[in-house]
């Protein structure tokens, strides 16, 4: 860790000490720089690969969890969180690759740039040679014409060096792309499951919250005059009736008039005829004719029975009725044949289908294994 942070404090002061001089005075440094600049790139590179060989135990581990849930009231609730915990590793897991490759396409360039620098120096490098009368006598030299021969394939392997480079880095940009197409469609779950939880929690409020029951209406101002008129005739006639008990000594007796029994009888016909009418009203057709059969009104009557004729498009051999009539005799199926077609249905339990999709789920948020091919290999600088 200490070795790690003096690399790098070293490796920006160097980049900010780049701005201050000139391109010429800064030739010397450049290669320091770039060894600094591998280095750093390399213990990032290993720090980062540590960190996603943790993050991927962790998402293991939650799919076994996942897998070995029992029945339980609180089974599909936790399976939900344990999605969303898988979701949110697999983020982590997403930025943690992303700098794996960001690293390994410094390292690349950091070889490229040297590979390239070193192809200038060989080109640009000065060679004294013996004075000849011509090209054709100093090429009959072995010395010289081994010498010329060694430079050219040295070139035509650092040559060949940067295009493997080169294809390489491209495999890195195209593993970038993938990786953020994978990274938006686990955002795109992550945030359906978030608001899938609220939504269920929501409902879970509304469902067991307190229902109470609307306030009354306030009385207007017409309800409020009638009420007082009808307290005053009442006030008026409970005093009455006093004055009437005080004159009398005897009391009267209770004595019905003819009059309020007919009002009674009205009012009891009234409502009568109501339920009668709320009856009719509530009763379906088929009561109907069931009270209209016991009451003898109308009798039914017996319909031959016809067969329909077959559709003009539809062929013999599809329908089943027409084949049973020419004799075509039908198949005996086994018991054993029609377990096992019921046992190949899916499974109906809502926790096991429950856990099939969440996988299922799951398994398109994240990539698919990775060769071990595509990383690249860490060279030593000085090879």
């Amino acid at each position: 860790g200490c070795f790690f942070s003096l690399f790098v404090a070293v490796y920006d002061r160097m980049r900010a000490d780049q701005k201050k001089f000139g391109k010429a005075a800064w030739a010397a440094a450049v290669e320091r720089m770039e060894k600094l600049q591998y280095a750093v790139s390399k213990e990032t590179l290993q720090l980062m690969r540590a960190k996603e060989i943790c993050l991927e135990q962790k998402k293991h581990a939650l799919k076994e969890e996942m897998q070995s849930l029992k029945g339980g009231t609180e089974a599909i609730a936790h399976l939900d969180q344990l999605e969303a915990d898988y979701y949110d590793l697999q983020l982590q897991l997403y930025e943690v690759q992303f700098e794996i490759l960001k690293c390994e396409e410094l390292l690349l360039t950091a070889q490229l740039e040297s590979i390239r620098r070193l192809m200038s120096e060989k080109k640009d490098e000065v060679v004294y040679y013996d004075t000849y009368e011509s090209m054709e006598a100093m090429l009959e030299k072995e010395d010289m014409v081994t010498s010329v021969h060694l430079q050219k394939e040295e070139l035509q392997k650092l040559q060949q060096k940067i295009r493997q480079l080169e294809a390489r880095r491209g495999r890195i940009s195209a593993k970038k792309a993938y990786l953020r197409n994978k990274k938006e469609i686990c955002i795109a779950k992550h945030n359906e499951k978030i608001q899938q939880r609220h939504q269920s929690e929501e409902e879970y409020r509304l469902h067991h919250t307190v229902q109470l029951p609307p306030p009354p209406p306030l009385p207007s101002k017409e309800d409020a005059t009638k009420s007082l008129e009808k307290t005053d005739s009442l006030v008026k006639w409970q005093s009455e009736e006093k004055g009437v008990q005080h004159s009398s000594s005897v009391p009267a007796a209770h004595l019905f008039d003819s009059s309020q029994l007919v009002s009674a009888k009205k009012k009891l016909k009234k409502t009568g005829d109501l339920e009668s009418l709320q009856r009719r009203r509530v009763s379906s057709p088929m009561d109907e004719v069931l009270a209209s059969l016991k009451r003898g009104s109308f009798h039914l009557r017996k319909v031959e029975q016809r067969s329909l004729p077959p559709f003009p498009d539809e062929d013999d051999s599809n329908n089943i009725l027409a084949q049973i009539r020419k004799g075509v005799k039908l198949k005996k199926v086994q018991k054993d044949v029609l377990r096992e077609s019921f046992t190949i249905l899916p499974d109906t339990d809502p926790l096991t289908r429950s856990i099939h999709e969440a996988l299922r789920r799951i398994k398109e948020a994240s990539p698919e294994s990775e060769d071990e091919e595509e990383s690249l290999p860490c060279t030593d600088w000085e090879n």
